[in-house]
Order: structure tokens, then sequence, then C-alpha cells
């Protein structure tokens, strides 16, 4: 992604070795950081492009990485995982998506808002710097919202089946065959 340092790259990599090992799924583990990373490409190049018109900062495309980014897998992470442990029950892909999308997504859109209103509030310090940084971090937050909430569910449909956790060995023994 043009304009991530080192630290996000470290953070990237972290977060992709918590997933894999959290979900211990490549497809799984992938689907909030596709996502992420497509909202921090989409706002970055949109702050990219504001700069013909508005004076921006050389650490706001930073932030609103860094935020985006956390956000967006943090967006994506919710909706995966309420889809996964609805599937462990006999609930279908399709309806387990959608479910997940309803209920998870909700906490998605509110604490998306929650967080963009506090961004869009450093206009408050009426210092120019910080209110750039706060709107462009701030709509980093929006379009991070936005790619969980569309992006998300259409994954999901394309992985159906494939995102069903295997039962565990250790939880579910199998039967000994007798003779």
């Amino acid at each position: 992604v043009p304009g991530m340092g080192a630290t996000e790259a470290v953070g990237l990599v972290v977060a992709v070795v918590v997933l894999l090992v959290t979900f211990g799924s490549f497809l799984a583990a992938g689907m909030p950081l596709v996502t992420a990373l497509l909202g921090v490409g989409v706002s970055t190049a949109l702050i990219y492009a504001s700069t013909g018109v508005v004076s921006v900062n050389s650490t706001t495309p930073m932030l609103a990485i860094m935020l985006g980014l956390a956000v967006g897998l943090d967006y994506t992470l919710f909706i995966v995982n309420r889809h996964r442990a609805q599937m462990v029950s006999a609930m279908s892909a399709e309806e387990s998506a959608a479910r997940a999308l309803a209920t998870a997504g909700s906490a998605v859109v509110f604490a998306g808002l929650t967080v963009m209103i506090a961004l869009a509030g450093l206009f408050v310090a009426n210092i120019p710097f910080l209110t750039t940084m706060g709107v462009a971090a701030a709509a980093a937050v929006g379009i991070a919202v936005l790619i969980a909430l569309t992006l998300t569910p259409a994954l999901l449909g394309f992985a159906g089946e494939r995102l069903r956790p295997r039962r565990r060995a250790a939880a579910h023994p199998r039967p000994e065959a007798t003779g």
C-alpha cells in the first residue's frame, strides 16, 4: 500500500499471525486482511488526491493508514467471527452470513460512527492540520465501515461452506469400533 511505513508493515505482519492462530484457516484469516487493505488503499488514494485541493500534513496519511487498518481488520473480524460461530450449529452458510451482518453489522455501524464523530471532533481545537488529520482519519474509518458492510458479506457468500469450522477431535471424540 502506498505510504505504508515500516511500523504499519510490522503491525500488518503481527495481525496476519494473530488472525492465523485465532482462526486456524487462511481463508477466514484472509478476509479481514483483504477488506482492511482495500479500505486503506482507497482512503490513502483519496487523501493523496485531496492534496491538490487542501494542504495535507505528512503524518495525515500515516494516521489514516493506521486507523483504517485497525478498524478495517476489527470490523470485518466482528462479522466473520459471528458467521463462523453460527456455522458451528446446523445453520446454512447463506443464513449465517445474513444473520452475522444483521447482528454484528449493527455493532460495526455504531462503533464506526462513534469513532468518526470523535475524529471529526478534532476541528474543535481550531488548528488546521489537526482538522485535516481528523477528517482524513474519519473518512478512512467510514470507508472501512462501508467495505466491512458490503465486501465482507460478498466474501462470505463466495467462501460458503469452506468457512465452517472443523470439529475438534478432543471436543468430539470418534466412537471406537467394537469388534
